[in-house]
């Protein structure tokens, strides 16, 4: 059984990026045993291609949440999305308690209405919610 499971939860942990490649970047040595590793899509809150459009490089220290723990070499599994997304929710909460008016980017849309990003947050907003003037 994994300690992590044991835990039971997500921790932040500050490292520094050694390395990257095309798949994602590798972390100092978290655990004293082995390499943590940042998946690309763990890099960013938005899509990209390469870790270092998010400025992940090698030389940065950066605070990071352990999200699991690869089973094939005991290595750490680590995330930034994670932190970039509850920082934005935090936004989003902020925002509504001020009763702010915001501005979102419209991503798709289907027959009930369409779906706005705001604060690198997806969701949907009804055509019954929606203004035209």
């Amino acid at each position: 059984m994994s300690w992590l499971m044991v835990v039971g939860f997500c921790f932040q942990i500050k490292r520094t990026v050694f390395a990257v490649d095309a798949s994602g970047a590798y972390v100092v040595d978290v655990t004293a045993m082995s390499t943590a590793y940042l998946p690309l899509q763990e890099a960013y809150i938005h899509r990209i291609k390469h870790v270092q459009e998010s400025g992940i490089v090698p030389g940065l220290r950066e605070e990071f949440v352990v999200i699991g723990e690869n089973e094939v070499n005991d290595g750490l599994i680590l995330s930034l999305k994670a932190i970039e997304f509850d920082l934005a929710w935090e936004r989003c909460r902020q925002l509504q308690a001020e009763d702010a008016v915001v501005k979102g980017k419209i991503v798709k849309g289907n027959k009930g209405g369409l779906v706005a990003e705001v604060e690198g947050l997806k969701g949907f907003v009804p055509f019954s919610q929606i203004s035209t003037g």
